[in-house]
């Protein structure tokens, strides 16, 4: 097509947004800061940067709830702390 358009959804015609390649380079980018750095392992518990590290969201309700955090090892893959069930937390208390 000879008309370049932006957006965010994904259309046949051109490359837009490489999803794949930002969430490599994303854990790419804080895997190398930390192998450069003093640090063993990076504990995160800010929504944003639980994103960032793994690539996972689960909607804006939780914001403030610090109920998820992740850890990234130096040399390691990042590891997701969730909440389970609430069915299942409600049916065990």
């Amino acid at each position: 097509m000879g008309l370049h358009t932006y957006g965010l959804m994904g259309v046949d015609w051109e490359e837009r947004v490489r999803f794949d390649r930002l969430r490599e380079q994303r854990l790419a980018r804080v895997s190398k800061l930390l192998s450069e750095s003093e640090m063993g392992a990076l504990l995160v518990f800010d929504f944003n940067n639980i994103r960032y590290v793994t690539s996972t969201h689960i909607g804006e309700w939780a914001r403030d709830k610090m109920t998820r955090f992740a850890l990234l090892t130096r040399g390691g893959e990042p590891h997701l702390w969730d909440f389970g069930s609430a069915a299942k937390h409600h049916r065990l208390n």
